[in-house]
């Protein structure tokens, strides 16, 4: 967890540079390190659970939106164009890993199993070259470990994503 959470722009290192494609980007924010192409979830879920999954994997593409709160407000064209994407590319990844019927759910109201696949998929959203996944299995019993585990193998293959994962049940 320390190790992702260097990476990710969470704390410094005391010594060494971190590296994101032969790019170096020690010292940047999580928010930077993140536009640079690095997702991760957490050992604890980090889910907006009064939101619905759609909404917790809309919020993923913000880094992929032009519009500001000024447009937000008035509901300018680029707005409007953005919810669209933003709307349509989060339906494609909840049908893709197997969440689309639970889009209309509240994500803090669903089995834990579930959470931890709404917070990779909004791990997705962020469209990453590198997805840390930080213990996914931690509290799952063997059969929810199991599903878990192809869904992560599906999400690298569908994707293209490289996966970096730290897991204690071995």
């Amino acid at each position: 967890t320390t190790f992702f959470n260097i990476c990710t722009g969470i704390y410094g290192p005391t010594k060494g540079s971190v590296y994101l494609e032969e790019e170096e980007i020690t010292g940047l924010s999580p928010d930077k390190v993140a536009a640079k192409g690095m997702a991760r979830t957490f050992q604890n879920i980090q889910l907006f659970k009064y939101l619905t999954v759609r909404d917790n994997v809309k919020i993923g593409f913000h880094l992929h939106t032009k519009t500001r709160l000024l447009d937000a407000i008035l509901h300018t064209k680029a707005y409007q164009q953005d919810e669209k994407m933003i709307q349509e590319a989060s339906e494609a990844i909840l049908e893709r890993v197997g969440l689309i019927q639970y889009r209309d759910s509240m994500a803090g109201m669903l089995p834990y199993g579930i959470q931890r696949k709404v917070e990779i998929a909004r791990a997705r959203a962020i469209e990453p070259k590198l997805l840390l996944l930080d213990e996914p299995a931690a509290g799952m019993n063997p059969s929810e470990t199991a599903e878990l585990m192809e869904n992560i193998v599906k999400i690298r293959d569908t994707f293209s994503i490289a996966i970096m994962l730290i897991e204690h049940d071995m």
